[in-house]
């Protein structure tokens, strides 16, 4: 019987200050399967391919890297949908060009893991988060659905994602027969949390709680450089649209509305009056609940002589 492969799904843009760390992080990995490691470069400014093309002739397992620079920038959602349909392995898991691994077995107990309890089709660890610009290292608070008397683990389910997950995408690792109906293409703003619920409503998730990856805070991060208001607008499209696709879902709806109050309260801040108010409107809309457009206004006029 042959080895099984894995396939490391790895977005780049312009990651050149962070990208050896990260590509060092899959090739320094100790397991019984094989592994490939797909670097998606989404036609980056900077000196990522130089980076790469120096692992692919000078590291003894350059080989296993297959790397694709695009023509034209797909952006993170199209590069994202690109890269995971691409992925050949039996088991896909995932690192961004500016996050890294930290566990040399955290491939190897994962696999054990899914091998050994069937009935789970991914799994994370947990993950310190690292401020590039600070220098501090945190652990991330996912200790709190620990349960008391198992220091092994925890199942992660759409529970999680309502109470406050802090999502560890760089520490994901799941079985890629789970995404062969995903048609990532039908989604404006695909992103990871799209994968997230899709996987949810295959197989049960479990977090391994041992801190296998680093999540990197950096003033380019996708996510982490952007501001309060621009986090409330991306997060309340990506929920709106889930919704479109998954209305019995309690929880992505409590999301949507969630985002929704996060831009009215954000844009009541800055003074962004007119979107606060159409955010308002559209959530009196579809929670058919008048409190909201009476917390408008208190926002409203407490925000209209402030400095």
């Amino acid at each position: 019987m042959g080895r099984d492969l894995v396939s490391v799904c790895m977005i780049t843009y312009s990651h050149g200050l962070f990208l050896e760390e990260a590509i060092n992080g899959v090739l320094s990995q100790q397991t019984d399967a094989d592994l490939e490691l797909l670097i998606s470069d989404d036609n980056s400014s900077d000196d990522t391919e130089k980076i790469v093309r120096g692992f692919l002739e000078n590291h003894p397992k350059g080989n296993v890297i297959r790397y694709v620079k695009h023509s034209e920038n797909l952006g993170m959602s199209g590069n994202f949908a690109w890269t995971l349909q691409n992925c050949s392995g039996k088991y896909i898991a995932y690192c961004e060009g500016d996050d890294y691994w930290i566990d040399p077995l955290k491939i190897q107990k994962q696999i054990d893991f899914l091998k050994n309890n069937s009935d789970y089709g991914f799994c994370w660890t947990r993950s310190k988060i690292y401020n590039n610009n600070s220098s501090i290292t945190q652990d991330d608070p996912n200790s709190k659905y620990l349960v008391e008397g198992n220091d092994f683990g925890f199942d992660f389910t759409f529970e999680n994602l309502k109470n406050g997950w802090y999502m560890v995408m760089q520490s994901l690792f799941f079985e890629s027969d789970m995404i062969e109906d995903l048609r990532a293409h039908r989604f404006k703003f695909f992103r990871d949390i799209y994968l997230i619920v899709h996987l949810l409503n295959k197989k049960k998730g479990y977090c391994l709680n041992f801190f296998g990856s680093v999540y990197r805070v950096h003033d380019s991060g996708a996510y982490s450089g952007q501001s309060n208001l621009n986090r409330a607008i991306s997060g309340y499209q990506v929920y709106k649209e889930l919704f479109e696709f998954h209305q019995d879902n309690k929880v992505i709806f409590h999301k949507y509305k969630s985002f929704t109050n996060q831009i009215i309260y954000e844009s009541m801040k800055l003074k962004k009056f007119n979107l606060g108010l159409s955010k308002t409107i559209e959530l009196v809309g579809f929670t058919h609940s008048p409190k909201y457009l009476l917390n408008y206004f208190i926002l409203f006029f407490s925000n209209l002589f402030s400095k």
